[in-house]
């Protein structure tokens, strides 16, 4: 912000004088972001979860809005869009509903998720949670501040994958050092009726443990 200044610049966000401005809802652990457009206010229900995205679809906003996008198109191409690669997908199974975000991780984007899920109103809710890659020395400490969020969550159930988990979560949670070993157990505990995230860092391949879900 501090380099742009003085230039012609149309910022997005919740402030009144931004050149598109919005506010970010949840439906259900899906977000909804009411946007402000002149006297009017255009509702957009999205695909994505957590209202930690609202700053992705503001800035599409603003970009069709800079380039004159029809706002019906900009609403239609938000609402249609599904996302994939294991990136803030949504999923059904026979038995859970599920928030898939293994493509990445780091603390800020686990302590994000983590919180989503706690504000989304559902009786029976579940983390299974990877290791954080490559944050050097930090590591343990980051690891060991995600277990005890975690912890004051109060979550109804919550599983641990990874070395740098298993050296901090000590018998507070159920803890593997594989995705594979997590699978096992999972498909032995048969959950059902669970609102599930499933995040961890690619290395450590959660989506593995999808099957038992």
């Amino acid at each position: 912000m501090e380099l742009s200044e003085g230039m012609n610049r149309k910022l997005f966000g919740t402030a009144d004088d931004a050149y598109v401005r919005g506010r970010a809802m949840d439906s259900n652990g899906k977000l909804v972001v009411e946007w402000f457009r002149n006297q009017s206010t255009e509702t957009v229900e999205t695909n994505l979860v957590g209202t930690y995205n609202f700053e992705n679809v503001m800035a599409a906003i603003c970009i069709g809005t800079f380039f004159d996008v029809p706002y019906r198109k900009i609403i239609s191409a938000i609402r249609s869009y599904l996302p994939s690669n294991s990136r803030s997908q949504a999923m059904n199974t026979a038995r859970n509903s599920l928030i898939l975000d293994a493509y990445n991780a780091n603390p800020t984007s686990m302590q994000v998720a983590i919180e989503n899920l706690k504000d989304v109103e559902t009786p029976h809710k579940m983390v299974i949670l990877g290791d954080m890659l490559e944050l050097g020395e930090e590591s343990l400490d980051e690891h060991l501040a995600i277990v005890n969020l975690v912890e004051a969550s109060a979550f109804e159930k919550a599983v641990f994958v990874g070395p740098d988990f298993k050296k901090v979560t000590g018998d507070r949670f159920v803890c593997f050092l594989t995705s594979d070993e997590a699978c096992e157990w999972l498909r032995r505990q048969q959950f059902h009726d669970y609102l599930i995230l499933v995040k961890g860092s690619r290395g450590i391949k959660m989506e593995k443990v999808l099957e038992a879900l």
